[in-house]
């Protein structure tokens, strides 16, 4: 009797401790997402004349961008982000656009489509640290003020964040952050993109 006792007593600790670990995972958690720029990124002359318009769709069934998990690697509370995604990788790509020299406004020349297919978070829990992987998934079309394609591109990319003790909504923000960023500098890194912007 004694014994099932201490057993009982040691099962609701681990249930505490498991539930502590996972950073009130019953909560649901709204991130903010961030796009880091690259440093070595210099305007070009050529791209001073080319008026850019950028229009991103969220074409994601599920808006969350993740969930939480307790101690025991049970899936838990959903993780948004804090601001509409769309409008945040379209920021983050009319950044990268203006460091380069681009010019945003209504008068564009050039149209750049976006469509994101995925873009969320999995934590893989080990017996001590995991890992937040998070991956996102858009198709990229460029098109001039005709309607003609110029460019075509699916991009995959993603984030980690390792060593992680605890599933929250900020351990799976880093993770989410990399993979925008990741992304964002994928797609004008690819010489084609940019051939299709200076057409």
């Amino acid at each position: 009797m004694k014994t099932t006792k201490k057993l009982a007593i040691f099962f609701f600790l681990l249930l505490f401790i498991g539930i502590g670990l996972s950073g009130c995972a019953l909560t649901t958690s709204r991130v903010p997402l961030h796009y880091y720029p690259q440093s070595n990124v210099s305007p070009s002359t050529l791209a001073r004349n080319v008026i850019v318009n950028v229009h991103v769709q969220d074409l994601r069934k599920h808006k969350k961008v993740g969930n939480k998990k307790n101690g025991f690697g049970m899936v838990m509370a959903a993780i948004y982000a804090k601001k509409n995604v769309a409008g945040t990788v379209r920021n983050a790509i009319e950044k990268a656009l203006q460091e380069r020299g681009f010019r945003l406004g209504r008068n564009a020349i050039v149209f750049v489509n976006v469509g994101i297919a995925k873009f969320y978070n999995t934590f893989n829990m080990g017996l001590i640290t995991g890992s937040a992987v998070a991956k996102l998934d858009m198709t990229v079309i460029v098109k001039n003020k005709n309607g003609k394609q110029l460019f075509y591109h699916k991009i995959s990319a993603e984030g980690k964040n390792n060593g992680i003790i605890i599933a929250s909504g900020s351990n799976a923000g880093v993770a989410l952050d990399r993979a925008l960023t990741n992304g964002v500098n994928m797609l004008f890194s690819n010489s084609q993109f940019m051939a299709a912007l200076l057409h």
